[in-house]
């Protein structure tokens, strides 16, 4: 059972599922109702001589690994195109040209919309970096500064009598 699954495939399930289920319950009622009569052992036989086909016939098993195979596809084709998109962010450069049986067209336009998208914001940053001034370095200063701060909030004015 393939982990990821269409709604159509969901609800056929749940279709059949039901109608299994109804119809056990039919079954039941009818028994409850009205006791099946009993059958002889001719008729018995009969039905153990006749095998009910356990597997699907070979058509319906071909188709079966057919959307199987499908979904695969599908699967590997995800995979790859995020594999891709996270390489491109991170800044590797990626030739899309060798991927071009394993990805679709739209998702090849995708991933060359998002490397140019790439390069135009580095073309910006390097433009910007060109354009911007400098920023002077001076050099911390050697702490005389701090030795006058402190001398300042240590002096306390003394308060003068009032002349008179």
């Amino acid at each position: 059972m393939p982990v990821k699954q269409t709604a159509q495939q969901i609800a056929k399930q749940v279709a059949s599922l039901t109608f299994e289920e109804s119809e056990k319950f039919a079954k039941a009622a009818r028994e409850q109702i009205s006791p099946v009569p009993q059958r002889s052992e001719n008729q018995t036989q009969q039905k153990v001589e006749k095998p009910e086909p356990q597997e699907p016939t070979p058509p319906k098993t071909n188709r079966l690994l057919q959307t199987y195979n499908i979904e695969l596809e599908d699967i590997r084709r995800e995979n790859l195109f995020k594999d891709l998109q996270i390489k491109i962010a991170n800044g590797e450069d990626v030739p899309i040209e060798n991927y071009q049986n394993e990805l679709s067209s739209e998702q090849r336009q995708v991933l060359k919309a998002q490397i140019e998208a790439i390069e135009a914001r580095k073309t910006a940053e390097v433009s910007k970096q060109k354009e911007s001034i400098p920023q002077i370095v001076s050099k911390r200063a050697r702490g005389m500064l701090n030795t006058f701060k402190k001398r300042n909030q240590q002096h306390v004015e003394m308060r003068q009598p009032p002349s008179g």
